[in-house]
Parts: structure tokens; sequence; C-alpha cells
């Protein structure tokens, strides 16, 4: 099952175009595109008086047969590059593209589950759109709405791809019931011209038409005996190829990424351009004139353009879609679901215990943050995975060659205090020679700026706000230490939750506040730590990837070295409750973690920061706070 989480841009609403390089489309519509919508939502509530059992039904025997939700949603692509959530019953495994990212569907796709194959070649896995049709994101008959992650590159390549968001995406349509599922560039050019055609020449007739090849279809009927009884078979030939031909590409069936794509229509791009769409043909000779060579999408044929197209479009929905933006974002949001931080220190430096154990008795206890650490940076190479490792001071200058293997391994290296104190239990003097200290070890241990931070029990609190300033003062470009939750020792519960820069009086800031998930008006934990130990780790996953959506931006995870150890010594901590937290679970928590990185693709701080940085050069005032009172 795809996981839909590689997005274009931020989120409007829940997702936003904010780049623009392609007008929203003038291909010239029929007059019945501006009504249908109104008949479509009739009919699909008709449609889901049968529909219901069935969808029932199937999702019955999808949970029954393997694991994971019966109906999943997916980001798609509407009218005039209008982001939506496709709604389908599952018919692949859970997590099938968690490490490929978006790729097209193939022959014997052994990410297709045997149920899911039976659902897909009698198209029942399509009946919840049905409830898409009813919201107004999609019709019963237009163009299939294809990922972000192709948009960005068909938009690019294909001369004129664009045009078809002139219409609402459909359940079916002219394309869908005559050519076979996407699979490289050139079938989708193939579908490109079927599309265009409908949207010039639909009717309520056509409509009707394509509805009951559909039926048909679904009562057994194969595919192009249904086209040929309804009159709705065409063979469509690109430039250098004969009529009703596939390249061999098509014909092998093999899926390909956006990266495929892109390199596909490359090598397409100096045989056709825009004015060598050809026009598809039927089967039987005709003269009706809807099937006549397409007229040129910025003109009439007469040289002069043609505007007709604006009529179909509803007013507010001229919206642009990015080529560059979806290419960009959605290379960095498959690539960098989320920000992966570990806070280097042993299990007696945790706040927890420092009432009964002082800090200078720390070096009277067996240290185990070294084999500890070793454990986790061979989960995070055996997965590919690259984070942010904020280092105490302390455990630096007693372990400089652990410092050094992690930098060395690829991770970014930042400050997480030297001596463990709360930042509200110091004065801002105390807080700067604190900071400066454990500044300096890292910098001298790895030869380079260490530009992140994250504060001791995330305690940058309202008290405490005043040490961001000091931050910006000693050079660091961002901060993790604000968690937007309520606690007993830390949290600003109305902090912005998705990352963003903070302006103070010696600089900007950028800030990336611990992932929470809300819930009925509040936020929850769902960052990691004890949050990750104590929760079941499909909640997390499902939470996270929540988080993810809602933000728009990666989430921050983060977890400690001797999490990953239930055989650490036991210690008395201040409270009872502070025990529990901190021996919570143990045992499991490195086989949880195995599950989430191989459900989630992580990163850096500074990777997510330079994306983040990027765009917001295109609106700052979007990403931009002032110091939060």
């Amino acid at each position: 099952m795809s996981t839909g989480t590689a997005i274009p841009s931020q989120l409007h609403d829940e997702v936003n175009l904010t780049q623009h390089c392609v007008e929203c489309p003038e291909w010239p519509c029929a007059r019945y595109i501006r009504y249908k919508s109104v008949l479509d939502r009739l009919l699909a509530i008709l449609l889901l008086i049968p529909g219901l059992p069935l969808i029932g039904l199937s999702v019955a025997l999808v949970r029954l047969t393997s694991r994971g939700p019966g109906i999943y949603r997916q980001v798609r692509v509407g009218r005039c590059g209008r982001i939506f959530y496709i709604y389908k019953i599952r018919t692949m495994y859970v997590d099938a593209e968690g490490r490929t990212g978006a790729v097209w569907t193939q022959d014997n796709d052994p990410r297709i589950t045997p149920l899911g194959r039976l659902l897909r070649k009698s198209h029942l896995d399509e009946l919840p759109q049905l409830f898409n049709v009813i919201r107004g994101d999609m019709a019963l008959v237009g163009p299939r709405p294809e990922r972000p992650e192709f948009v960005g590159v068909l938009t690019q390549h294909i001369p004129g791809y664009a045009d078809r968001l002139a219409a609402l995406p459909g359940i079916t349509g002219l394309a869908q019931i005559n050519l076979p599922p996407d699979s490289d560039i050139d079938s989708v050019r193939r579908k490109q011209i079927l599309d265009l055609e409908y949207i010039r020449s639909a009717s309520i007739w056509l409509d009707l038409r394509l509805l009951l090849c559909t039926q048909l279809r679904l009562v057994g009927l194969t595919g192009d005996r249904a086209a040929r009884l309804m009159k709705l078979d065409r063979r469509v030939a690109l430039p250098g190829e004969a009529a009703g031909t596939e390249s061999n590409a098509a014909a092998a069936r093999r899926g390909a990424t956006p990266e495929e794509v892109a390199k596909q229509a490359a090598e397409r791009a100096a045989t056709i351009g825009r004015d060598d769409i050809p026009r598809p043909e039927r089967s039987r000779a005709t003269n009706d004139p809807r099937l006549l060579p397409l007229a040129h999408p910025s003109g009439n044929g007469d040289g002069k353009p043609h505007r007709a197209g604006t009529a179909c479009l509803e007013r507010g929905e001229r919206v642009r879609i990015s080529a560059e933006a979806c290419l960009e974002n959605s290379s960095q949001f498959r690539d960098l679901a989320g920000v992966f931080t570990v806070d280097v220190e042993d299990y007696y430096h945790v706040t927890a215990f420092e009432g009964g154990i002082a800090r200078d008795r720390w070096g009277e206890f067996p240290s185990r943050v070294v084999p500890n650490t070793h454990r986790l940076l061979d989960l995070l190479a055996r997965h590919g995975v690259q984070g942010t490792f904020f280092v105490l001071g302390w455990v630096a200058d007693r372990h400089p060659g652990l410092v050094r293997e992690i930098h060395a391994a690829g991770h970014e290296i930042g400050s997480h205090s030297y001596w463990h104190r709360q930042i509200y239990q110091q004065t801002p003097e105390e807080f700067r020679r604190d900071l400066q200290q454990s500044r300096d070890i890292l910098v001298d241990l790895i030869g380079q700026r260490v530009i992140a931070h994250r504060a001791p029990s995330f305690s940058i609190v309202r008290e405490s706000l005043w040490a961001l300033e000091i931050l910006a003062e000693e050079g660091f470009e961002v901060d993790s230490s604000i968690y937007p939750i309520h606690h007993d020792r830390y949290g600003i519960p109305d902090a912005p939750r998705a990352p963003h820069r903070i302006v103070t009086p010696a600089g900007p800031l950028w800030q990336f506040p611990l992932a929470t998930h809300r819930i009925a008006g509040l936020n929850v934990p769902v960052s990691g730590g004890g949050y990750f130990r104590a929760l079941p780790v499909r909640w997390t996953m499902r939470w996270l990837a929540a988080v993810r959506r809602q933000t728009g931006h990666p989430f921050v995870f983060y977890i400690h070295p001797w999490e990953l150890d239930p055989g650490q010594p036991r210690l008395q901590a201040s409270s009872r409750t502070g025990r529990l937290r901190h021996y919570l679970n143990l045992s499991s928590t490195e086989r949880k973690l195995e599950t989430l990185l191989r459900r989630f693709s992580f990163g850096r701080l500074d990777q997510a920061m330079a994306g983040l940085s990027a765009r917001d050069e295109h609106s700052t005032s979007r990403t931009s706070a002032s110091v939060p009172r």
C-alpha cells in the first residue's frame, strides 16, 4: 500500500501549492463539464446504495487476508492542481512503497496481495471513490487522478500535460477503459490524448456510455468487448508508431519511478512537441465530429488564442501548479518524512535521577553510553538513515572517539548542553557558559561548526524563552527544544506545532518542535522517548504520518541510547512516576525502532532546515514568527 506521504509544497487546508510555473489550463472544455458535478453527486449517492455492502464485504476480506487497514487514502492532484485525498480499498501490502517511493504498477506486481489482484481486476477497489465524488473532489467520469510525485515530472516533460487538469478527475473515463495502467512515459502520452478528447467533447450521453461500459467490466465482460459494444474503443498512435502498437517499455509493463519517468521523457523530448499531439482513432470508420483531430490547446485552428477554457473553471480555482516545486518537494518529502534525532547521554544523566545522583558523582557509575550508541549507529546504518546526534558535553569530554565515530558515519553533531541542567534552573550567564563549553568541545572534535541545539529535558519553556536569543548570539541556527504539550517539567502547549523561524533581537533561529498529534483540541506527544515506548508502534506510525500530513513538514523524532539497553542498572528515581517513565518497555525499543525505520525515511536536522530555508525565501511571512510570549 502506498503511504501517500509525498506531497508538493506546503499544506493548504492540508496541502497548499505555493510555487507557480504552469498556469491552470485553458483547454477548450465542453459546456457539459461546467454543470456535470451536480448530476455526478446524485448518481454517486444512488450508486452507494448497492455499493456499501460490496465495500463492507471487500474491506472485511482485506482485513482477514492481510495485515493493515481495509481502506486507505492517498494524495492525488485534482482539477486545476488542487490536492485531495482519494479513498480506495487496499490492494497492496502495508508499506509497499516505504523504501522505493512512488512507483507505477507493473505486471505481476509483488506489492499487490492475491485478493488485491481480484479486487483490481473487478475494479471493486475503486468503489470508495464514490465518497470523493460526493465531496466534489472527483467526478464519475474524467481523467485519472495522478499522484503529485508524477505530476511534477509529467508536467515538466510532456507538452500540454497540465491541460488534462481542466476537469475534475474521474473514477472511470475514456482513457481508463481503453488503455492499461501507466507504465512509462509513452503510456501517459496515449492517455493524455484520450483525456483531452473527453474534456473537449464530454456530454451526458458519452458519460452514460462510459458508466455502462464500466459496469459491464464489473460484471465480467472484458474491457475490449465492453468498449466495442458501447462504441467507445479507441486506438492511439504516437509519432513514429503504428496505430494500436505499444512502446517496448509499455509492453514490458515494468513499474517506473518518477525519476525513471523523467529519464524517459528526456529521451522522447526531441521527437514529440505540443504540436505533435496525435488524434485518437476509432477501430471502425466514423464521421462523429467529436472524434476529429483535437484543436491545438492554445488556439482554435485559426491562429487566434482560445479562451473558452476559462469558462469551465470556477471562481477562485485559477490555481497554478509548479512542476519545479513538485519535483523538488516530492523528492524532499519522500526522502525526508521525519528528522531522526538522538540525545547522547548515559542512563544516570537523566533528569529523573538528578535528585539522588549529584553531578560530581557521575564518574562513579559504570558507563554504557558507548556500546549503546554503537548499537543505535548499527541500527541506523542497516536502514541507511542519517540523523542528528545532540551530544552531552560531559560525554564528549570522556568519550571523544565516540563523537568522531558518529560524525564519520555521516550524522550531524549538535549540542545537548554540558551538564544536563534544565535551562530554567540557570541564569542567562550560566546557560551561556554551559553552552559555550559544550559547543567548543564538539567543534574541536569534529573540526566544523555546530549549529544545532537541544536543551536537556526540552527545558525551553515560557520562563526560559530568553535562551533563544543567546543561542542566536552564539551562532546556533536551529533549536529543537520546545515541546507544544502540557507536562510537569516542560512544554509550551500553544506553541506552533510545525517547524518555524523565530526572529530574536540577535537574529533568526529555526525552531523544530517535537512531534505532536492533534486529538480533540489537545496536542498528544508522539515524537519518541518514553512516549514511543509506551504507545503501540502502530499508533505511533499512524500518528506520525498524520503529523506529516497536517503540518506539511518533516516531523521530529527523538531517542536516547540508553533506551535500547534493558540491562542497564536500576537506579532510585526521585518519584515512582519518574522511575516508570525511564524503565517502561525498554526491551521493546529496538524492535519498535526497526519497524519505524522501515516505515519512514528519516534525515538530519540540517537537511530539513536547508529545505525550509529555501522555501522560506519565497514565503518569509508564512514561516517566520517573533519570539513567543
